[in-house]
């Protein structure tokens, strides 16, 4: 009986010990899940803080795409405002210059070539001319030219203007 008594308890031991064993290993998978459950807590956080972001970053943009929506309203119907005058006065300085016979030669004559390359903004490639290279007369090492000298294309100083003979300069 002492056999049996013993063989139970150590039978008892071993369930025991097993029991504690697979305690032990549950134990293990519980902190595990618990560590993912926190990064994965965390994780969602860090997720639920982006997406606040960026929809105020999309209230932004938005808000602002609509100020420049109306930024280019504004800019489009001075433009057209623009062309508008522009075209009146071009019709307006054309009918001008065809008015009167004095009118028609002076809008008629070229402008001279020395002022045109005053308005030349391109070089020759075509390419936008820095202030320096915009006119080669007109270059910073150039000195001016001295007094008694002419510059091409210019009448001399006293001259009746291109176009009015009858008037003095």
């Amino acid at each position: 009986m002492n056999q049996i008594k013993t063989a139970i308890g150590l039978a008892a031991a071993l369930v025991l010990a097993w029991l504690a064993y697979q305690n032990h290993q549950l134990g293990k998978q519980v902190q595990a899940q618990a560590s993912t459950a926190g990064q994965l807590a965390q994780q969602l956080n860090t997720a639920a803080a982006t997406i606040r972001s960026q929809q105020k970053s999309l209230t932004l943009q938005a808000s602002q795409q609509q100020a420049t929506a109306q930024d280019m309203a504004t800019l489009q119907r001075r433009i057209s405002g623009l062309a508008s005058r522009y075209t009146a006065a071009q019709i307006n300085l054309e009918a001008i210059t065809h008015e009167q016979p004095d009118a028609t030669r002076w809008g008629d004559t070229p402008v001279p070539a020395a002022v045109q390359r005053l308005f030349d903004s391109t070089d020759d490639a075509g390419t936008a001319a820095t202030p320096a290279t915009a006119d080669p007369a007109m270059r910073a090492s150039d000195t001016m030219p001295a007094a008694a000298t002419t510059v091409p294309d210019q009448p001399p100083a006293g001259a009746n203007a291109a176009g009015h003979p009858g008037r003095a300069g």
